[in-house]
């Protein structure tokens, strides 16, 4: 670390290992990455980035060092693998501990000696062995939670549909009794040990410096965990160009989901919900970006073909063409059905001033102030969802009101989230 003297402040120089399973957006947390890693670098700090091999990469001067993709098939996710034999030793490796990632680690380390480490994404397809390879080598270790992979196998505390946090009140063994990975005993069962196996045997995770989770909700999971509350920090996410905000918005005939399509988003429940509303009728548009409508189900059959007159869909958007979707919408909505862990949905929304409807579970009311900065429906509430996407389309000055306040608080500023990262790091 070096360090330098300007009008007699001290400014900190850091080289900071930042580590994430993928070098390439395919979601909100790689976008988080990225973001980031510009936010450090203008901030003159040195940002070594160490994650998989993949043509999908972004390119980096640090790409020899990464480790290699799973049995050797450079494949972004798991179901489009070959599942061949060094494929599956190599995920049980990964799974567990993986020496060859260690290994690759510690080349990096021992050759750009770097003051701190961030780390994103690990589990399952770098593992638990990055934290050995930063504590055995003196580097210090922030870890970011985007998602509940300490204290549930399958992450997202959801099973059949439900809310479930067994896992964490009871035993890892409910994600067996119940099936939780994939619906495979064996799955389950390997997935669970190897979080007892990291949890309780290696006691890996004691060697992280500070947690970082963007919510409050996500914090009082860590202690119930038993982490200490001085090894936890609270450091809400931001969105890139924030002060975009101050720009004059407009607004279009129809309201925005922007997401995955998978279960636990509810997309189902919010299209449902649409059509209850009587907003086709008001030629009100529903978008959705995200998936393609073969992805979409629990949607009620007879909705179904009602679908392409009334319901635009897009497949994933790059940022350059989802900000002005976004920008225009009236506004946009989260109907989550399970504990999301501060969406990048709302941060963009709040960007753009646009508010949110979400489900009042989780994290979502800490974000989402009621009458305030939007609405909240009761879970999976489809008759409570409905009446507040017409109310919110109808009642312009109220909508107007709840852009104002959006528009004055200055959540999520890019300033304000390195403020507090930077401290951590340093």
């Amino acid at each position: 670390m070096q360090c330098w003297a300007i009008f007699n402040l001290k400014v900190y120089v850091l080289r900071i290992l930042l580590i994430n399973y993928r070098y390439f957006i395919s979601g909100g947390p790689e976008r988080y990455m990225f973001n980031v890693k510009d936010l450090l670098e203008q901030a003159g700090h040195e940002v070594i980035p160490f994650s998989i091999k993949s043509r999908s990469n972004i390119t980096t001067k640090y790409e020899h060092y990464f480790a290699e993709p799973l049995g050797g098939q450079d494949e972004a996710y798991f179901s489009k693998a070959r599942h061949t034999p060094k494929f599956m030793w190599d995920v049980l490796a990964r799974l567990f501990y993986s020496f060859h990632v260690k290994k690759r680690l510690k080349r990096l380390i021992d050759d750009t000696q770097p003051d701190v480490a961030y780390i994103l994404h690990h589990y399952n397809k770098l593992s638990p062995s990055v934290i050995s390879a930063c504590k055995n080598n003196g580097v210090r270790i922030v870890m970011r939670l985007s998602d509940y992979f300490l204290f549930c196998p399958q992450a997202h505390f959801l099973r059949n549909g439900i809310i479930c946090e067994d896992c964490l009140q009871k035993t890892l063994l409910s994600c067996v009794r119940y099936k939780c990975i994939k619906n495979s005993r064996i799955g389950s069962l390997l997935k669970a040990m190897a979080l007892y196996f990291h949890k309780n045997i290696l006691e890996i995770y004691d060697n992280v410096d500070m947690f970082v989770c963007t919510t409050e909700f996500m914090k009082k999971k860590l202690l119930q965990d038993g982490i200490e509350s001085n090894r936890i920090s609270v450091i809400t996410t931001y969105a890139k160009d924030y002060n975009l905000k101050k720009e004059d918005d407009t607004e279009s005939d129809y309201i925005l989901y922007f997401g995955r399509f998978s279960y636990e988003k509810g997309v189902d429940i919010l299209i449902n919900a649409y059509f209850k509303s009587g907003l086709p009728e008001l030629s009100i548009k529903l978008v959705l970006v995200g998936g393609k409508l073969s992805d979409l189900r629990g949607v009620e059959p007879d909705l179904l073909d009602k679908i392409g007159d009334n319901i635009i869909i897009y497949d994933f958007l790059t940022s350059d063409k989802l900000n002005p979707l976004i920008k225009a919408c009236l506004y946009t909505i989260v109907p989550s059905r399970w504990y999301e862990n501060l969406p990048n949905t709302i941060v963009e929304s709040y960007k753009f001033n646009k508010p949110v409807i979400a489900s009042d579970i989780g994290c979502l009311p800490e974000v989402v102030h009621s009458n305030i900065t939007g609405l909240l429906f009761k879970l999976e509430n489809v008759d409570d969802l409905s009446q507040k996407l017409k109310y919110l389309v109808i009642n312009k000055k109220f909508r107007e009101s709840l852009k104002k306040n959006i528009r004055e608080t200055n959540l999520f500023l890019p300033n304000v989230h390195y403020e507090k990262l930077i401290k951590i790091l340093k």
